[in-house]
């Protein structure tokens, strides 16, 4: 029996959608969280402990790919739900400014915790693989506040962007970074107000400065 002409070209559109690869199929990552944290992760390593003061602005652009400074900003604002709600059109340049000064402070603290262990100290220890992001697990010796040396777990939590794995939270020893600063963030925006928040963190930035 003889298809009618519109059946078939319905039939032959619908060959074409199946065939094609999905969005997040074509854009999917082609390597693991954790090889991917490795290599970047070594590249940070060798660029820091390099001889002679290394080019903080490639230095920037490493730590930049990989850290997914608007999910932490989202999550230090109070998750999806709230972010949108926080950030409309009258917020969106006070959220931008967060995101700013979040983006410094947290590459700053990222390198800084970097430098401060030697080279080829951090001992990664595997993977765990979830639906929507993996974690990366690694021990490294760390200074407390009181400049005790002691052993960290430190816990990289990454989701894929785009097809590159983007680490999302770092928790050290149960201690979650994005968690820690949506908690400063919530007692400081009761209300939706935005200007404590954008003050607090320009003074940490501004202690952050004034170090170097």
């Amino acid at each position: 029996m003889r298809m009618p002409p519109c059946l078939s070209f319905i039939a032959v559109a619908l060959a074409l959608v199946v065939a094609q690869p999905t969005i997040a199929e074509a854009k999917a990552p082609q390597t693991t969280a954790l090889v991917a944290f490795t290599r970047a992760h070594t590249e940070l390593e060798t660029l820091v402990h390099a001889k002679g003061k290394p080019n903080p602005k490639t230095l920037a652009t490493k730590v930049d790919a990989l850290l997914d400074y608007h999910s932490i900003t989202v999550t230090a604002l109070g998750g999806p739900a709230r972010y949108a709600k926080l950030c409309k059109a009258e917020n969106k340049k006070r959220c931008a400014e967060i995101e700013s000064l979040l983006t410094e402070i947290v590459r700053h603290s990222y390198l800084k915790q970097l430098a401060s262990h030697p080279q080829g100290k951090v001992e990664i220890l595997g993977q765990h693989v979830r639906a929507k992001a993996s974690q990366v697990d690694t021990r490294v010796r760390i200074k407390d506040n009181k400049g005790k040396s002691k052993t960290a777990q430190v816990d990289y939590i990454m989701h894929s962007v785009d097809g590159h794995w983007k680490i999302t939270d770092i928790v050290t020893d149960k201690q979650s970074l994005a968690k820690t600063y949506e908690s400063e963030i919530t007692k400081l925006s009761a209300g939706d107000d935005l200007e404590k928040v954008l003050k607090s963190l320009q003074l940490k930035r501004a202690r952050l400065t004034s170090q170097h």
